[in-house]
């Protein structure tokens, strides 16, 4: 798989997480974070100036990043309300995955282009890096075969004392036990392509849910079922979001600037 996108987002998603949610409270933890946070971001500046530099030497006819620089006038500030700077960050993240995925996706091996893999592989490295302390959490199973009043369950990793960590679980099939009457194919396992957590130091249980969303490019499909079961899982209509890159956005979804991820999409 191509790791390009990597290089250019995880310092992001990364920087915008300990924004919005903090560092983790382990002095040392916190100290690897900061080197981190600053070694991607390093990375993915560097990146980004060999790319201009490359397209400054192109001929005029072939369209250049520096071409398709942010217009003058764009406004691209941090809103300063607490809740429209958390919405702005948290779309900033989705959008600038989503583009770059888009644009650099990873390949399986028939060459075909895996663009939700490549959104995946970001958001797992940006959430590995800090000791799964991320604000964003990829693709984590959820139990849906529960008791009438019951809440959907995140299948996380547990520590020696079966308490659920905020670590995805390594192997979630060796889980399936615990699903109630498990039916493959039926809806019994869920996996949003992320959910947003409130609290990064504690597992995403329902009342830590900030939102659940699901990503789409070009003309994926979308299945009211799923529709449906993430909006169980995120305990309201309101917290679930779908974004969707490369095609015409439909209903609910919602757009993004790809030359400008933290401005909104009319």
């Amino acid at each position: 798989m191509s790791h390009a996108c990597e290089d250019r987002c995880v310092g992001h998603v990364m920087a915008v997480s300990m924004t919005l949610n903090g560092l983790p409270a382990s002095m040392v933890k916190q100290t690897k974070v900061m080197q981190r946070v600053q070694e991607e971001i390093t990375k993915a500046q560097t990146l980004k100036e060999t790319e201009e530099e490359k397209a400054r030497k192109l001929p005029s006819t072939h369209p250049s990043s520096v071409e398709k620089a942010i217009p003058p006038g764009t406004d691209n500030t941090v809103p300063t309300d607490p809740e429209e700077k958390k919405r702005a960050l948290d779309r900033s993240v989705m959008c600038t995955i989503m583009c770059c995925c888009n644009d650099h996706p990873a390949k399986g091996q028939s060459d075909q282009d895996l663009k939700q893999s490549c959104a995946h592989q970001v958001l797992q490295a940006a959430d590995k890096a800090p000791e799964w302390t991320s604000r964003y959490k990829s693709e984590l199973s959820w139990n849906m075969n529960l008791q009438t009043g019951e809440s959907p369950q995140p299948m996380m990793h547990r520590d020696a004392w079966g308490n659920d960590t905020t670590e995805p679980s390594h192997y979630w099939q060796g889980r399936i036990a615990e699903v109630d009457g498990y039916r493959p194919g039926r809806g019994d396992i869920r996996r949003p392509d992320l959910v947003v957590v409130s609290d990064s130091s504690k597992p995403p249980s329902q009342d830590n849910i900030d939102q659940v969303v699901e990503f789409k490019f070009g003309q994926d499909r979308r299945d009211n079922d799923q529709d449906e079961a993430y909006r169980d899982i995120a305990g309201s209509r309101k917290k679930y979001s779908i974004y969707r890159v490369g095609g015409p956005q439909k209903d609910i979804e919602q757009g993004c600037n790809c030359q400008n991820p933290i401005q909104s999409v009319a």
